[in-house]
Formats: C-alpha cells, structure tokens, sequence
C-alpha cells in the first residue's frame, strides 16, 4: 500500500547476466518472509545437465523443497527474470532473447508469506529481492541490469 492505495498487481523484473560454476552457485530474484520462508527464483549449476539452469527452491516453515519439475536448461545466455504478484498469486516467468516470457512452475499462494502460515522463524515481512549466493568460495558476482519494479492499482 502507497499512499493509500492497494496494488492488486506487482511486478518485479530484471536481467541476469550470471555464470554458476558449482551447485552452491546461484543468483536470480526472491521473495522473502523470513530465514524460514522464502521462494527462489533462481539460475544455478544443474549436475543433470552439465551447465546452467532456471529452478525454484522453496523453503516453508524451514523445510527445504526443490521442484525439479520446474527445472529448465538455460545455458550461458542472460536471462530476464519475472515475479508477479496477483492478488493472493504469486507466479514467475523467464525470458531468454527476444523470445516470448514462458512461465516456470506452479502458481503460489501468497497467504503462505505470513505470520499466520510461518510457525517458526524471524519476522522480517514480506518483500521481493534480487539475491546471489556463493556458498563454497564466497567470490561469485552476479549482474543484474534493467530492473523494474511495477505496481498497477
């Protein structure tokens, strides 16, 4: 809410420019409650495929859970990133090029990013980020460019 007004669509995009190396190597954008319930949208290094990939790593009431339904071979290329918040829905998207957005995994509810859902944690409150994680050698950059925040009443 800004000035009175409640966003029924919000919007957050950007484009990645990343090069994961190793699995503990990821960088894409989030939303984040608390350390103990968050959504990930991320590029990550894929032992299954032998290169990069889009994926989704949840974590709710502290538990860890990948879809690797949602799993996507991306290669080198930049990659432009999309989280949507519509009403309770929250659904993410990726475009490579020119080519058209295509929709990654399900659609989550957003009621989950709250004090009445997280049973443990700490409180932060809900918000969307931009995020990289160098878990093994502390030295991985990420560049996010053209990054856009949209909100429609």
């Amino acid at each position: 809410m800004i000035d009175g007004n409640t966003f029924d669509v919000t919007t957050l995009e950007a484009t990645l420019d990343y090069t994961p190396r190793v699995y503990q190597h990821y960088a894409g954008i989030c939303i984040y409650y608390c350390n103990f319930d968050y959504l990930l949208f991320r590029k990550t290094w894929c032992e299954d495929y032998q290169g990069a990939s889009l994926d989704l790593l949840r974590v709710t009431n502290g538990e860890r859970i990948e879809n690797p339904g949602s799993r996507v071979e991306i290669g080198d290329s930049k990659v432009r990133l999309r989280l949507t918040v519509d009403g309770r829905s929250l659904s993410f998207a990726y475009q490579v090029g020119d080519a058209a957005f295509q929709t990654i995994g399900p659609a989550y509810d957003m009621s989950e990013f709250s004090d009445e859902f997280c049973t443990g944690g700490e409180f932060t409150g809900t918000s969307v980020g931009l995020f990289c994680v160098d878990a093994l050698f502390h030295s991985q950059e990420a560049l996010f460019s053209d990054v856009v925040l949209r909100q429609e009443v």
